[in-house]
């Protein structure tokens, strides 16, 4: 006897939706930062924080070499690019892939800046993946005191 299964349309129909649901909830987790429909692996990820004396980028770019990345600084924004190479080796052409989520190719990411730099004095470091950009702020944006006079 023939093995008989239920078919039930309203599985299939719930997989679909938590699929659905998983791609929206991905987009719309990336929107302020990434822009509404590129791929997360494409730009690298970047924290940005301040000192007393500078503004601090970090931003995770494994495997590349520091001669593979740009920095430049125009106006109020930073633009982190470079171009990681395909790693493709004559026994990799005869691979045939099931997954391949590492990407390859030219990258730039675009960082607003919350306040002025000296670009002039700004250094980079390149350590273990993480590139550390370290800018001084302008002295227009350094808090000054105002003095009281008076009584």
């Amino acid at each position: 006897m023939p093995n008989v299964t239920r078919w039930e349309p309203f599985r299939d129909l719930a997989t679909f939706r938590d699929e659905v649901n998983r791609v929206w909830s991905d987009a719309l987790s990336r929107w302020p930062n990434e822009g509404f429909w590129r791929n997360s692996g494409r730009v690298p990820p970047v924290d940005v924080h301040e000192t007393e004396d500078a503004l601090v980028i970090t931003a995770e770019v494994p495997g590349m070499n520091r001669e593979d990345i740009d920095i430049s600084v125009s106006g109020d924004t930073v633009t982190i690019s470079g171009r990681s190479g395909e790693e493709t080796t004559e026994e990799d052409k005869n691979h045939h892939y099931h997954r391949r989520e590492r990407y390859w190719g030219e990258f730039a990411r675009t960082v607003q800046l919350p306040m002025g730099v000296d670009a002039a004095k700004s250094a980079a470091a390149f350590r273990n993946g993480v590139l550390t950009i370290t800018m001084p702020k302008s002295e227009e944006s350094r808090p000054k005191k105002i003095p009281i006079h008076g009584q």
